[in-house]
C-alpha cells in the first residue's frame, strides 16, 4: 500500500510542475494533456491486471502481442489522418535516420519491455 501510494504522490507531483519552456514556439503542457496521460496510464493499469485476473493457463503471449501490434497497425493511418486532417498534429514525413531510430525503438524499447513485462506478470504468484 506505501510503495502505490508513495507512487501516486510522484506522478502527481511530476504532473503538475510545469517546466519552464526555452524555445519560443514550444507546446505548453496543458491540464488536458495531463488528463489524458493520466488516463493512459489508468487505462493500461486496468488492463494488466485484467490480463492477470482473466488470462487462461494456456494463454499464447505471442499470439496476444501479435494481434495488439495487427491492432495498432490498422488503427494507426485513420488516428493519424484524423488527427492530420484536423489540425491537431501536422504530419511530416521523417528522414531515414529519424525512422530508423524510430525503428529500433519501437523493437527495444517498447516491443521487447511489453513482452518482458506481460511475461513477467503472467508468471504465477506466491499470493495467490
Amino acid at each position: 500500500f506505501l510503495a502505490s501510494l508513495t507512487s501516486c504522490v510522484g506522478c502527481t507531483l511530476v504532473a503538475l510542475q510545469n517546466p519552464v519552456t526555452t524555445v519560443a514556439d514550444a507546446i505548453p503542457n496543458s491540464l488536458f494533456g495531463d488528463l489524458l496521460t493520466l488516463m493512459a496510464a489508468a487505462l493500461f493499469s486496468l488492463s494488466s491486471v485484467l490480463l492477470r485476473k482473466l488470462a487462461p493457463d494456456d494463454f499464447d503471449l505471442g499470439q496476444f502481442m501479435g494481434m495488439n501490434g495487427v491492432f495498432a497497425i490498422l488503427a494507426a493511418p485513420a488516428l493519424l489522418s484524423a488527427a492530420h486532417l484536423s489540425g491537431i498534429e501536422r504530419f511530416n514525413a521523417p528522414s531515414s535516420e529519424t525512422l530508423l531510430s524510430l525503428t529500433a525503438n519501437a523493437v527495444l524499447g517498447c516491443t521487447t519491455a511489453n513482452y518482458l513485462y506481460t511475461s513477467a506478470l503472467l508468471l504465477p504468484s506466491p499470493l495467490t
